[in-house]
């Protein structure tokens, strides 16, 4: 429960902040940077948390991030500010199906 509430405050997170508005106006460049950052080390951390529970999802979510890693010990992995910033992200593509009712 703890990992899928902080996914989804990242969510919660990116949707308040809106970059894809703030993006519009040049000023907010570092600004916005600084948002995304923000999500996309989030889901650094919640891909490596998952990774016991669903090991597929979280190599998929990594490669996202560009992490191409086999990640054995967790000794600093966990701690904030391990996504190199400035790094150009892989095309993204769906990590998981969407779900039609």
């Amino acid at each position: 429960n703890s990992i899928l509430e902080l996914a989804s405050q990242a969510n919660l997170y990116l949707n308040t902040t809106e970059p894809w508005k703030l993006i519009k106006i040049e000023s907010n460049k570092n600004n916005v940077a600084f948002n995304i950052y923000n999500v996309l080390e989030s889901c650094r951390i919640v891909a490596l948390l998952i990774k016991p529970i669903v090991p597929n999802l979280s190599k998929n979510i990594l490669l996202q991030l560009g992490i191409n890693e086999n990640i054995q010990k967790w000794d600093n992995k966990l701690q904030w500010g391990n996504l190199k910033k400035g790094k150009t992200l892989p095309i993204p593509i769906p990590v998981i199906s969407k779900i039609e009712k």
